[in-house]
């Protein structure tokens, strides 16, 4: 089967095409982490199918900065976890920072200068107004075609459990840098839980699904033009709720 860079199936408009997930605020343990890790690295290569080389780069303070090749069984990327941690001063780790996971994926035997795969995790905070979050580039990702992506998408609010998330670009969240009201981000794929405070709108311009208790929405266009007019949808029907991460 033909495949294409995952960056020519959106609009060069979006710029910079991003998947954002917020994971909310939870107990999750080393272990836990370290099952969904392996699990989306699984994803990956299946998605894109090309030999990876992949990578866990490590902040913890005997190793600040150095990177080392992903462990792929579970009692090891267990140990990676909890040795990446952040620390205080005193070497004491606090569960409501959470733990903290970045990871390159490179093409084997390449001169990494192409990296199709970049996610970098915060998970284990019980803070509900948490920062948890995943973040993933695949620009360079080589892949089949859109429906791949979605599929993908849906596989990671299954693995992750987020209570929202969206692939989108550069340009969408540029035009709200400055805005007095901070909403979520709306894309080219979006999906909420049942349990985000927000609704998606319903519209001919997306195809609306429900998903893990929630709802996914693909835009049937992906393109910035359909992604703003969507965008606008919601925040008309979402209109006076508060970003639950920067609420009281």
């Amino acid at each position: 089967m033909a495949k294409v860079t995952a960056s020519d199936l959106f609009d060069p408009a979006l710029r910079s095409i991003e998947l954002h997930m917020q994971l909310g605020g939870r107990a999750a343990n080393p272990s836990d982490i370290a099952e969904k890790v392996l699990t989306t690295l699984d994803l990956f290569e299946t998605l894109d199918t090309r030999p990876m080389e992949w990578l866990h780069v490590n902040y913890s303070e005997h190793r600040m900065g150095s990177d080392d090749k992903l462990p792929r069984t579970h009692p090891q990327m267990e140990l990676s976890v909890e040795d990446g941690a952040r620390k205080d001063d005193a070497g004491q780790f606090y569960a409501s920072w959470g733990y903290s996971v970045s990871i390159l994926g490179f093409l084997a035997g390449g001169d990494r200068r192409v990296a199709p795969f970049d996610l970098s995790v915060v998970d284990g905070d019980q803070d509900p107004r948490s920062g948890n979050s995943l973040r993933l580039s695949f620009d360079d990702a080589l892949v089949p075609d859109r429906d791949s992506i979605v599929k993908s998408f849906a596989s990671l609010v299954k693995i992750w459990r987020p209570t929202r998330g969206a692939i989108d670009g550069l340009e969408l969240a540029k035009r709200h840098r400055n805005d007095r009201i901070l909403y979520p981000p709306i894309g080219v794929i979006t999906y909420f839980a049942e349990n985000a405070t927000y609704t998606l709108p319903a519209s001919p311009l997306v195809d609306a699904h429900p998903l893990n208790g929630g709802t996914l929405a693909i835009l049937k266009d992906w393109t910035l033009e359909s992604a703003l007019a969507y965008e606008e949808l919601f925040r008309d029907l979402n209109e006076g709720k508060p970003n639950p991460r920067f609420s009281r």
